[in-house]
């Protein structure tokens, strides 16, 4: 289920988003703002984790040889997973949601 660096996945995107949007959130009373800031937030959040599961995912193969045999065998890198999905496709989910709640938000603005 986990497997590597994994766990790290949900917790950059939910610690990404939490305490700098939550906290900012909190401390300006424009609710415009306050949404542009969590926005960017997750945005940030989001490209962080793909950024880093790509680079940890991207590790290449290692390469034995039997001393007595000098046969080769691929031993495959460790690869960073969470729940059986790579950690880099984690930040799918909050693209998704950026794309709907954003696009929800620009309705709602050019309907006003």
């Amino acid at each position: 289920m986990i497997a590597g660096y994994g766990i790290l996945a949900p917790l950059i995107l939910v610690l990404g988003f939490l305490v700098p949007g939550l906290t900012i959130a909190t401390l300006t009373p424009d609710r415009g703002a306050a949404l542009a800031v969590m926005f960017t937030c997750v945005l940030l959040a989001t490209i962080g984790n793909f950024m880093l599961g790509r680079h940890l995912n991207s590790q290449p193969d290692r390469i034995e040889i039997n001393a007595k045999t000098g046969q080769r065998l691929a031993v495959p890198a460790q690869r960073h997973s969470f729940l059986f999905i790579k950690m880099q496709y984690w930040s799918a989910f909050p693209a998704l949601f950026l794309l709907t709640f954003g696009g929800f938000i620009l309705l709602s603005a050019f309907n006003n």
